[in-house]
């Protein structure tokens, strides 16, 4: 985010957009910069470090199908919610 140099700031925003990925689905090849800065900070050593921490046992992909179930849960009551009213 500063350039050339790796800050906080990028620390924080790339655990953000991880998280983002795979809770809403956004494919970020719609934003070249973001995408170009996300890769750069993803094949940093110490980033594949902790990436390669587990998730309470849950691999990423196990991660995206659960916060799926749960988008489809909220999406679920929504449409309850339309047909009570």
């Amino acid at each position: 985010l500063v350039g050339e140099k790796y800050t906080i700031a990028d620390i924080a925003s790339y655990s953000w957009l991880r998280t983002a990925l795979l809770l809403l689905e956004i494919d970020v090849g719609q934003w070249p910069g973001l995408e170009k800065w996300s890769k750069r900070i993803g094949e940093r050593p110490a980033v594949q470090k902790g990436i390669n921490v587990p998730l309470k046992g849950r691999t990423p992909e196990e991660m995206a199908q659960h916060f799926k179930s749960m988008r489809d849960k909220v999406d679920e009551m929504k449409n309850t919610d339309k047909h009570d009213s």
